[in-house]
């Protein structure tokens, strides 16, 4: 019987020593970047709460902000219905000084309104300061300029509503993608891995697995990208062509495997 070399013992052992201690990094770099991509949907998620919740801030001073324009406007239209130019002069100097602190800020959330509220502030400016201000057509003026007031507030309120409504979606929809996604690759990753030993059941099972996750979000990967979407849905077929065979072909999966893991790094 021939003895074996001492030597080549160790280095057999080494090596065997060395390949688990790589598979082992390899996991542990795998577990490490799923961990991240996890933390990374956690502050997305954390981003669209305070985004939401500063929205709703806004929301609440826009109206305290309305509120002394609304009061001034009546305060003018009293002036002007009592004949009292002067006074009325007065008040509407404070409510064009509050307007134009919010104007710009206003432009953003409702751009139509904001105009329409500036052109009317200009007219009565104007006609307050005429020789002979027409009160009725002031009165007319003034009350309009209120009712813009409160156009505003309420068509501020449903855009932030909208923005907000859908802000929150689009965040959701990135999450069940992302979600998704992890859990393909991962299945898909047993895939190879049983292809290359070609253990084909244990291929086929956890394909059909990759595949099951895919049909969940694929519509999704459509609405953004349809051209991403016809590329994993023929890479998906492709597998799935290898696999049903009653020999799969070994190299022929694999390299589909590949390509479709590949595509699917280019979801975002």
């Amino acid at each position: 019987m021939k003895k074996i070399c001492p030597n080549l013992g160790l280095t057999l052992a080494t090596s065997l020593f060395l390949a688990s201690c790589t598979g082992v990094q390899e996991q542990a770099s795998q577990l490490k970047d799923k961990a991240n991509q996890a933390q990374n949907m956690a502050q997305q998620a954390q981003d669209v709460a305070s985004k939401t919740t500063s929205a709703l801030g806004n929301l609440g001073n826009l109206k305290e902000t309305i509120s002394p324009l609304t009061d001034g406007a009546a305060q003018t239209l009293s002036a002007v219905k009592a004949g009292n130019f002067t006074a009325a002069q007065t008040e509407f100097t404070k409510l064009q000084d509050g307007w134009k602190g919010l104007e710009s800020t206003l432009k953003t959330v409702s751009p139509d309104a904001t105009k329409t509220i500036g052109e009317k502030i200009t007219t009565i400016a104007t006609d307050l300061k005429s020789g002979s201000p027409n009160v009725a057509k002031l009165t007319t003026e003034l009350q309009g300029l209120s009712t813009a007031f409160n156009s505003l507030v309420t068509n501020s309120t449903s855009a932030i509503a909208t923005n907000t409504s859908t802000t929150e979606t689009a965040n959701s929809n990135a999450t069940a993608i992302q979600s998704n996604l992890l859990a393909m690759k991962d299945e898909l990753a047993k895939a190879t891995t049983a292809v290359e030993s070609q253990d084909f059941a244990t291929a086929k099972t956890a394909f059909s697995a990759a595949r099951q996750t895919w049909y969940k979000f694929g519509g999704s990967v459509k609405q953004k990208s349809p051209d991403t979407y016809q590329r994993l849905e023929a890479g998906v077929k492709d597998v799935n062509s290898g696999l049903s065979k009653a020999k799969p072909p070994r190299d022929t999966v694999l390299t589909s495997l590949k390509t479709l893991s590949t595509d699917l790094d280019g979801v975002k």
